[in-house]
């Protein structure tokens, strides 16, 4: 009888993802954009500082500002691709985040996606904060839910996004 029970509880096992594996590939990657599990997606945006009269706190801000509108951007790319099952490139010579969504959206249609993404993307924070550089800062962005897949695909959307 322990035996079925020790069975059965490897078997479930199995199928989930250790709490160890997941810290280390999902939660500690700050490095990687995308789906980084079927619960999480993340995104960078990097920026400069700008140039001028602002103090250093100023600056930050400005920056911080900047890398966090261009990583919610890209979330929303993630997003549109999902939702409209926009497929990938192949070819190994472009960046992965491009590689994976490579569809650049029109100014029109990221700003009708994030009015109807706005519920999923104002539910994302920020996972890091990086103002160490003397030039520039990044953001990491993340979106959590149980199944974001399936979340994204049952929006209602305004538009179809025009693709080449």
């Amino acid at each position: 009888m322990n035996r079925l029970v020790l069975i059965a509880l490897f078997a479930c096992s199995c199928c989930t993802p250790s709490a160890l594996i997941e810290r280390k590939y999902v939660t500690y990657n700050f490095r990687e954009e995308g789906f980084l599990s079927p619960r999480m997606i993340q995104t960078i945006g990097k920026s400069n500082y700008a140039n001028g009269e602002l103090t250093v706190d100023a600056s930050r801000f400005h920056c911080s500002q900047n890398a966090l509108s261009m990583a919610r951007d890209r979330m929303l790319r993630v997003m549109i691709h999902t939702k409209f099952s926009l497929k990938g490139q192949k070819a190994s010579g472009s960046s992965g985040f491009d590689r994976d969504y490579p569809v650049a959206f029109s100014g029109r249609d990221l700003m009708r996606a994030e009015a109807d993404f706005g519920a999923l993307l104002d539910r994302g924070y920020i996972a890091l904060q990086d103002v160490r550089a003397t030039d520039s800062c990044s953001i990491v962005y993340r979106l959590e839910g149980e199944d974001l897949s399936a979340e994204i695909k049952s929006v209602e959307t305004t538009f179809q996004p025009r693709t080449k």
